[in-house]
């Protein structure tokens, strides 16, 4: 966490809210983009081997 203070503004600046909701928001968006991929990979090689 060498990089804390230059990535966090100080306490009471709306941009560190701010910038921690877009960074919250690309993380959930990312992580619900790899799921919906990985189930659509699992159904695929289920509907192709599986019969």
């Amino acid at each position: 966490m060498s990089d804390y203070q230059s990535s966090h503004t100080a306490p009471g600046q709306p941009i560190k809210g701010a910038r921690n909701a877009a960074e919250w928001s690309g993380l959930i968006l990312s992580g619900l983009a790899t799921a919906g991929f990985g189930i659509y990979v699992v159904y695929l090689f289920a509907g192709m081997f599986g019969g």
